[in-house]
């Protein structure tokens, strides 16, 4: 009995640790950053830069854009952190459209770009 005692203890102790874990990541977890929508894009100049066009909320901010670069295909993800602002023409029913250029190390050439979600991004014209 004695023994069924500490086992069922120690698996609640550690649940306890499990669950507060959890807890304290999604406590510190910052949710006002999400993956933002890559619609299109433009190769510029040598075609080692690539001009995204991104879909976003007003006052929205994109933060930082990861690139990976495959000799078939250059994938794209782009973060944006959510309006942190009272202002009104932050809180529309429209939704805004911002780029951001990113460089790469070969040229864009034949290459498909991929979104997060693995969909090719359609590649715009001038």
């Amino acid at each position: 009995m004695q023994r069924q005692t500490r086992t069922l203890l120690g698996t609640a102790a550690t649940a306890v640790v499990l669950v507060g874990g959890l807890v304290a990541y999604c406590a510190t977890r910052d949710t006002s950053v999400y993956e933002a929508h890559v619609f299109g894009y433009q190769v510029v100049g040598d075609g080692r830069q690539l001009t995204l066009f991104v879909d976003t909320a007003p006052c929205d901010k994109i933060i930082e854009v990861h690139v990976d670069e495959k000799a078939s295909s250059v994938s794209v993800v782009v973060h944006a952190r959510q309006n942190q602002s009272d202002a009104p023409e932050c809180f529309t029913l429209v939704g805004t459209t911002q780029d951001v250029t990113v460089q790469l190390k070969d040229p864009m050439g034949d290459r498909a770009l991929i979104d997060i979600a693995g969909d090719p991004v359609p590649r715009l014209s001038h």
